[in-house]
């Protein structure tokens, strides 16, 4: 499992199921640390993974209830294990049934779980973790979609600074928040601004041809 993905969409959701996103380089594979450890370990693992996979496969097909279910189950899995417990994979699980809640326009609902989710990776990992930017992310599309722009913008805001911090200025994942941020600004009619952020972020896209 690599570098969890940032959607390039403010609309769209990160599903943190990814090492990074447990607060693991984007070297580290779970399965072989698993594999060190218990096998209860592994059969946690196993079980967790198996039901994200189903989460993302239901989601895909537009089945959003089943998404949901399963996502509830992947949540019990990872508060009944120790290990997963300690992979910050509780953070991740609720992100993901947040996700599905989003997909549902339940965004109130969203929003809670995220916040849940956030206060547990700042604590485990810190402020600055890229996990934790990626929820910021979520929140601010999860408060855009509702209206709220100046919430939206200010959680865009703060995952800029911490991808920048984290990640450089030229990293993919900094062109995508600075188009999320774009976003907003041209909703809150801040054109020129908007303009400026848009322009960085195709700077930094031109550097992956």
């Amino acid at each position: 499992m690599g570098f969890m993905k940032i959607v390039p969409v403010a609309a769209l959701l990160v599903i943190l199921t990814s090492a990074a996103a447990l607060g693991h380089g984007s070297g580290m594979d779970l399965a072989q640390e698993a594999r060190e450890l218990t096998e209860k370990a592994q059969s946690d693992l196993t079980q967790w993974e198996t039901l994200n996979s189903q989460v993302r496969d239901f989601t895909k097909k537009g089945d959003y209830d089943s998404a949901t279910a399963t996502a509830e189950k992947a949540l019990d899995s990872a508060k009944q294990s120790d290990y997963l417990g300690s992979l910050g994979a509780v953070g991740a699980s609720l992100c993901n049934l947040a996700g599905c809640f989003y997909n549902q326009a339940r965004y109130s609902r969203a929003e809670q779980l995220f916040q849940s989710a956030l206060a547990l990776y700042e604590k485990k990992f810190g402020p600055d973790a890229p996990a934790v930017a990626a929820i910021l992310n979520n929140l601010g599309s999860t408060h855009e979609r509702q209206g709220h722009l100046e919430q939206a913008e200010s959680f865009y805001e703060r995952a800029l600074a911490i991808d920048e911090k984290v990640l450089g200025k030229d990293n993919p994942n900094v062109a995508v928040a600075l188009k999320n941020l774009a976003g907003t600004y041209r909703s809150n009619h801040r054109d020129r601004d908007a303009a400026k952020l848009e322009q960085r972020a195709a700077a930094i896209e031109a550097l992956k041809r």
